[in-house]
């Protein structure tokens, strides 16, 4: 070896240290030697011989070469395409994955051309492993898209307040982030170090005298970090005094997810309008205001972020109950994958409800022109079905929709506990405790109704009955009220045996009304003659109760009040009552 050749012999152990493998293939016969690099000594050795390099590439790649990749060997760097597509004169690399303990792992191939004296073509090919550069770049750009996704559903949630103060937890330095010039105005500064003790100095300048107080509860450190740890987020509406005239403003408080920064967000509701339009809208503009502030403070359950081109989904869920479902946190396709999962998570009766919801051609058309769409239904968890709240928006790019699962279950528990109080006190004030008919109440309402229908003239056929009790008062006087209520409820089931299909009200002690329509209507008479001769019977055994009864008929164009055709059926009462007394037994 010359001085010149071992020069180059050092440089090309130089060039070739940082490489796994380098062959040095004969471009005309396909004969080659590997060398593998020794980086301890920084030298090449050679390490393996063949007369057709581009034979063995192809056997060698049935073992080694990730499947995916051995088109690479068996088509792309064969001799012919080699040449053709690869090597113009410049060091060209592809990169490829060998299976290494089972796992793929990056490999980079560098080609180069080079000729000898004897006017011989060779090729230099040198092997890198590149995996650690590889899996770094696909990190990162996960990590982008992650960051650039979170950053798209921060600025939609954040873009309805008007003015944030991002406050450190530890040592009270703020920023103001505000796109109103309202706090200019008031000589608020836009950043500081000491913002709870500067933000009460400022609400006792700025803000309304009447709330004052509520504000600086929420302006004492300690204070807020302890109302904090027990509610998300802390809601305050107060107003604020600019030029004699008062600003209505809505403040949310809250800790950053990592707990190291307060955020105070705050929604600018100044004109009386605005708010009269939030109270008459309150179904969809709460909901919307709510789930900007939940959203910060994780409030939901789970979200999951839709890409509406491709239906590609990752979800970011704050609770273990739901991870206990098993649903992927990401996927290709989310509606595909949620209508496979509705049969496992959802419950039987909500099914067939939620597969029409989460349809995408369905939420397309109801989000037209909507801010958000929401849907409610029951999940099955553990075992137990909880209400829950689907909420839907658009991120702010109008190609991912931001999907908001929330437990309401205790919240519609507490409501359907409420409502069955207010059932049981309703049924309470319109029933008459000792017979189960309904009561006076409940007949005056009954009469309300049935004259406004008078009054618009539309009401069909129907008629009032009066019943009167003979005999209760001597019998309380007499027997005692105990004996008296037994007589009541006996009455009582006369009436409700023959008016089966109406309406039995007691009015007063001894006294029952009657709404007769529908069947009973139809059949008035009979049901009339039957009391009657029920009552004839009672009296002759002389210990059953004794009804008087008197009935009178809507006559439509000349009845205006329902009073009249009520007085009508008294009349007729009395009648039968004095009857009752004097002629029964004759």
């Amino acid at each position: 070896m010359t001085g010149h050749d071992g020069i180059v012999s050092k440089i090309a152990e130089a060039l070739f240290v940082d490489y796994s493998n380098v062959f040095y293939v004969n471009a005309v016969t396909n004969e080659y030697i590997g060398y593998a690099v020794d980086a301890d000594h920084h030298i090449l050795v050679e390490d393996k011989s063949g007369d057709d390099f581009f034979a063995d590439l192809i056997t060698d790649s049935e073992n080694l070469v990730y499947e995916d990749d051995r088109h690479i060997f068996v088509a792309d760097i064969q001799k012919e395409n080699l040449f053709k597509k690869v090597l113009n004169g410049e060091m060209k690399s592809i990169d490829y994955r060998l299976m290494i303990d089972g796992k793929p792992v990056w490999y980079r191939l560098r080609v180069m051309r080079v000729n000898d004296t004897k006017q011989d073509e060779y090729l230099v090919l040198g092997v890198i492993n590149i995996d650690k550069e590889v899996r770094f770049s696909e990190e990162r750009k996960r990590l982008e898209r992650e960051r650039e996704k979170f950053n798209q559903i921060a600025v939609q949630l954040a873009s309805h307040y008007s003015t944030i103060f991002y406050v450190d937890a530890e040592t009270d330095k703020y920023v103001q982030i505000s796109d109103t010039n309202l706090y200019d105005i008031l000589d608020v500064p836009r950043k500081g170090n000491k913002f709870f003790e500067e933000s009460t100095l400022n609400a006792a300048r700025v803000i309304y005298s009447e709330d004052r107080q509520k504000i600086k509860e929420v302006f004492n450190k300690k204070n807020l970090q302890k109302l904090l740890e027990e509610k998300n987020v802390i809601t305050l509406d107060y107003r604020i005094m600019l030029n004699n005239e008062l600003v209505y403003t809505r403040m949310n408080a809250m800790y950053t997810k990592d707990r190291k920064y307060f955020l105070f967000c705050i929604e600018d509701r100044s004109r009386e309008a605005e708010i009269e339009k939030e109270l008459n809208d309150a179904n969809e503009k709460n909901v919307i205001f709510g789930q900007i502030a939940e959203s910060l403070a994780s409030y939901y359950n789970t979200i999951y972020y839709v890409n509406m081109d491709t239906n590609g989904y990752l979800e970011f869920s704050a609770t273990d109950a739901y991870k206990s479902l098993d649903i992927a946190t990401s996927g290709g396709d989310f509606f595909e994958e949620t209508q496979k999962n509705i049969k496992r998570v959802i419950y039987p009766d909500d099914r067939e409800f939620v597969q029409k919801v989460m349809n995408k051609e369905y939420i397309l058309k109801q989000m037209e022109g909507r801010k958000m769409y929401i849907a409610k239904y029951r999940l099955v968890i553990n075992g137990e079905a909880r209400h829950t709240k689907l909420s839907i928006i658009w991120a702010s790019d109008k190609n991912h929709l931001i999907v908001g699962v929330e437990d309401i279950d205790d919240q519609v528990r507490r409501e359907e506990s409420v409502n069955k109080d207010l059932r049981d006190a309703r049924v309470q004030a319109i029933m008459d405790e000792l017979t189960g008919v309904k009561n006076k109440n409940a007949y005056k309402e009954a009469e309300d109704q049935l004259q406004y229908a008078m009054d618009v003239g539309y009401v069909s056929g129907f008629a009032i009955v009066v019943c009167d009790l003979n005999n209760l008062k001597k019998i309380n006087d007499t027997l005692g009220h105990k004996v008296g209520d037994e007589y009541i409820k006996g009455a009582s089931k006369i009436i409700c045996d023959a008016c089966k299909h109406s309406s039995v009200y007691r009015i007063g002690g001894d006294e029952f009304v009657v709404l007769m329509m529908g069947e009973d209507y139809d059949n008035r008479e009979t049901i009339i003659e039957g009391i009657k001769a029920r009552v004839i019977e009672n009296l002759r055994e002389g210990d059953k109760p004794v009804v008087a009864v008197g009935c009178s008929e809507f006559r439509p164009g000349r009845d205006k009040k329902v009073e009249d055709i009520f007085d009508r059926a008294d009349v007729a009462m009395y009648k039968n009552k004095k009857w009752l007394k004097n002629d029964a037994d004759k």
